[in-house]
Formats: C-alpha cells, sequence, structure tokens
C-alpha cells in the first residue's frame, strides 16, 4: 500500500481466493480506499467471520482476537471491537 497501487492489490488478493482473515482484511481496506464500497463490505464481513472462525477454534490466538477487533473496527462494530479485546485480557 506505501507506493499506492490498490488497483494492483486488489487484483492479487482477489486472486488468492484467501481463507486468511488478514489477507482478506487487507482486500476491504484496498477496496474501501478505492471507494469500492460493496467489496469493502464484503471482504471486511468475509475477513470477520474467518477470524470468528479462527477465535472458536483456538480461544488463546492473539492473532485471530486481534484481526477480529480489526475487522470489528474496520466494519465500524466498535463495540464489539472492543469486546474482543477485553475478552482477550487476562
Amino acid at each position: 500500500f506505501k507506493q499506492g497501487s490498490f488497483d494492483n492489490a486488489i487484483y492479487h488478493l482477489q486472486q488468492t481466493n484467501s481463507l486468511d482473515a488478514t489477507r482478506v482484511l487487507m482486500l476491504a481496506k484496498a477496496a474501501a480506499l478505492l471507494g469500492d464500497d460493496l467489496e469493502a463490505q464484503t471482504s471486511g464481513v468475509r475477513a470477520r467471520d474467518l477470524a470468528k472462525n479462527e477465535l472458536r477454534q483456538d480461544a488463546e490466538s492473539l492473532r485471530a482476537r486481534l484481526v477480529l477487533a480489526e475487522a470489528h473496527l474496520f466494519l465500524e462494530e466498535f463495540k464489539e471491537s472492543l469486546r474482543v479485546l477485553n475478552d482477550g485480557l487476562p
């Protein structure tokens, strides 16, 4: 994203058809920056769901918890984002 080649990033991220929430969230962010609201929303929801599933499988996964919180934040689900982070605190 450093050089602003968002079109190129979107193309390559879409080609991966990834089950990795981090990559899907990157796609959502790139789409949002280009003004593609439908792709941004769709990918944001998909990233959230993938991270939520990963966290269900491993409740101790810090990576999954952070990606899920970030996906909630991206989707403007602020209370959920904070809840996910608070649930991970000792």
